[in-house]
């Protein structure tokens, strides 16, 4: 399906959406964050799970066991994109953490306890809205704890959008990002350290799914309105690459629609 989609998928210069993560590493003004905000922790022994969630909404820790990261290190990229194709030039909005398109305003705390935090966020030009719902699922005697994240995401123009929807994450199993072993199937993308750890992002939410999709990217995350441009080639990766989830859909005159995927280790 993937290779059928990129030969449609609408071209946007990949060089220069480079240049501009590049140049978003430096800018101590932009609004990409990857501190900790609120943190969240179940489970025990080689169980025990611990995830973090920045003020903006990204998830830039996750770890288990206790000291097995697979986000969290000098470049912990998680986050999430639309890309809205109803302008002659499609738009692009993306938080990835560690760099993001500067077109977003700052994030509305809407609630916060001890299981889960739900934040809003609107783009600077008045027309889309994300609000995400981030909830623990505590681990057991028997099975590590997960992240379930919704995103509901509303079109506030006054006209009906098409736009793509990805939630991407820079997973570096174990701590480590050489020798990930990284796969993708319809609905999930992983990424495991060999005869270790890994981390799974799997969307719950299918009708809207393209699929996912793995990148040979050394940890950039996608353009929005070209994802597959920097796809590995197959649904198997060895080294430092990176992944997300790529829904597509439209939304009428202040619609909502909602993508739901977990985060769970393995």
């Amino acid at each position: 399906m993937l290779k059928k989609i990129v030969l449609v998928v609408v071209v946007v210069t990949l060089s220069s959406f480079l240049v501009a993560q590049a140049g978003n590493r430096g800018k101590a003004a932009i609004s990409a964050d990857t501190t900790c905000a609120y943190t969240f922790s179940s489970g025990a022994g080689l169980n025990a799970t611990q995830f973090c969630v920045t003020a903006n909404g990204n998830i830039t820790q996750f770890s288990n066991p206790a000291g097995n990261d697979h986000i969290a290190g000098t470049w912990p990229s998680e986050g999430y994109a639309i890309c809205d194709f109803t302008p002659a030039t499609p738009v692009a909005y993306y938080d990835y953490a560690t760099n993001d398109s500067a077109n977003w305003l700052p994030p509305t705390l809407l609630s916060s306890t001890a299981t889960a935090v739900k934040l809003s966020r609107a783009t600077s030009d008045g027309i889309w809205q994300i609000t995400q719902t981030i909830t623990k699922v505590n681990a057991t005697a028997m099975s590590p704890g997960s992240a379930k994240v919704a995103m509901a995401v509303k079109n506030t123009s006054g006209i009906a959008r098409s736009a793509y929807v990805i939630r991407y994450v820079d997973i570096d199993a174990n701590g480590g990002y050489t020798d990930d072993d990284q796969l993708s199937s319809f609905r999930q993308y992983t990424g495991q350290d060999a005869f270790s750890y890994g981390l799974a992002l799997t969307s719950n939410t299918t009708a809207t799914l393209v699929e996912s999709v793995i990148l040979n990217s050394n940890g950039i995350g996608p353009d929005p309105c070209n994802p597959a441009a920097l796809w590995a080639g197959s649904a198997a990766f060895h080294g430092d690459g990176s992944g997300f989830l790529w829904y597509v859909a439209t939304f009428p005159k202040n619609g909502t629609k909602t993508f739901n995927m977990t985060y769970k280790a393995f």
